[in-house]
């Protein structure tokens, strides 16, 4: 019998720039969002911290809704890969996602 997966609703959950946000990750979660707020424009420190077995992507916000893809990430890196300087976020809303390959 083939394994199975669903999917399921949820908003993403708030992240505090400059502060540690912890995730409970689930057994059987597969990726996890996180929105922070970049009050201005600049270059600023990502890391993110756990199991290397995870990989991340940050977005920046854009004018519409449209669905953006793996390879349209502005930023990326692996779990515990060190710490990137995003250069040049621009203030607004960003993505952080997290996800289990």
């Amino acid at each position: 019998m083939p394994a199975r997966s669903g999917a399921y609703f949820r908003t993403a959950s708030t992240m505090t720039v400059g502060a540690l946000s912890t995730i409970a990750w689930g057994s059987n979660q597969l990726v996890e969002i996180r929105e922070f707020t970049i009050p201005s424009s600049g270059n600023y420190d990502i890391t993110v911290g756990g199991d290397s077995g995870f990989n991340w992507r940050v977005y920046r916000p854009t004018g519409n809704s449209s669905w953006r893809t793996r390879s349209g990430a502005n930023f990326s890196g692996t779990v515990s890969g060190g710490t990137l300087t995003a250069s040049g976020l621009t203030a607004g809303v960003h993505a952080l996602v997290i996800f289990k390959n």
